[in-house]
Formats: C-alpha cells, structure tokens, sequence
C-alpha cells in the first residue's frame, strides 16, 4: 500500500509500459524513450497513443540525444518544436534540461523551451546533478517558474552537509539530513517514500545485493 501524500509516478519508455503503470496504480507517468541512455524524447505517435489511453497525468521528457546536456542550435531548434508538439497533444508537463559548455545552467536557452510550453508543468531533470555550482544552479532555477528533480538517490544525498528541500519554487526546508528527518516535514515525507520503495521492488525482485548510487 502506497503510504498517504505520496504521489507515485513512474518513469515508461512505451506505450504498454504506460498502461501498464496506470493499471498497477501510478498517478503520474514521465513518458520517454531510450531509458538505457537515461530516457530521451518520446516518439509523437508513442505520446499521442498514450494520452488517448490514460486518464493521468502525463510529463514528457524532451531530450533528443544521449550523452551531455550543452547542445547546438539546431537541436535546441528541435527541441523546441517537441516542446510544443508535446503541449499540443496533451501533456500534462515538460521534462527538460540545457547547460553550457561548461555545464552550467543556460538561462536564455532554458527560458527559450519555457516560453513554448503554456501552462504545461516544467521540471528540470538529473542535468542538474552535473551543475558545477548546485547552488546557484538553484537560485537561477527559482527564478522562473521552473520545478526541478535532482536524480540522486537520496542514499547519496543524505551524506551531504547542507540539503535544500524546494516546494513552489521557494525553499521550505534546510539542513543536515538528521536535522530534516527531526524535524519531520517534506524531507523526512520523500525519505521514507525512497525507503518504502527501495523495500519494495526488494521484495518483488529479491534483490540479493544492493545497487550502488553514483557519488
């Protein structure tokens, strides 16, 4: 049983996938392709498939290529374009990331993909675990309207000395990872969500080893 005020969503790269997510109980899907090269834009026919057979919510990963997040002009061109074909056929949010050359967030690139996307919600993927400078990668996501995910898993975040917890854009919570969890708010809420899932997919799969997270 998913425990309350957790919203579960998976991430799916295929039409039956996303069926699949909806009938065990997502309430969300993030809707790629290619997961094996960390999930790259969706097919227009796979999203448009998708939308007609799901009742929840759909965020849509545009991402043309694999590998970095610094890309030339004709694929941020593309990128763009899927952005707005995404919107135009029904998702419900937009999964995105740009960074320079020197892997720090690009604004005007950025803001070039948050201008095609209306009202759809926009999150900032895992480019942001390869920002050199996390907090003011941060400050200038706040700027905008911009919601963001940080892709570590929170086995590996704990470590760190100072953790920030975002809830609409503005920081709500700060602190060490003993402090968060004493004071029992968001943190300690998506802790326990991380533990409650690794405890499960343990069960079903019976995993006999655990994975180890990136540092």
């Amino acid at each position: 049983m998913i425990p309350p005020g957790i919203l579960l969503e998976i991430c799916t790269a295929s039409l039956d996938d996303a069926i699949a997510a909806q009938a065990g109980g997502a309430e969300r899907i993030e809707l790629n392709s290619s997961l094996l090269q960390g999930g790259l834009t969706p097919s227009l026919g796979t999203l448009i498939e998708t939308r007609q057979r799901l009742t929840i919510p759909i965020m849509c990963m545009v991402r043309p290529r694999g590998g970095g997040f610094c890309y030339t002009e004709h694929e941020l061109t593309v990128m763009e374009r899927d952005v707005e074909l995404a919107v135009a056929h029904g998702a419900d949010g937009v999964v995105f990331g740009v960074l320079t050359a020197v892997g720090a967030i690009d604004l005007p690139r950025n803001r070039r993909l948050l201008a095609r996307m209306g009202t759809a919600q926009p999150v900032f993927h895992r480019a942001f675990d390869v920002t050199p400078d996390p907090f003011q990668a941060l400050e200038q996501l706040m700027e905008g309207r911009t919601s963001f995910v940080i892709a570590h898993r929170l086995s590996t975040i704990k470590h760190a000395h100072t953790i920030l917890v975002l809830e609409d854009g503005e920081i709500r919570e700060r602190g060490s990872h003993t402090e968060l969890l004493r004071a029992d708010g968001l943190y300690a809420q998506m802790y326990r969500q991380q533990f409650w899932l690794d405890e499960l997919f343990h069960e079903e799969e019976d995993v006999s080893s655990p994975v180890s997270s990136e540092q």
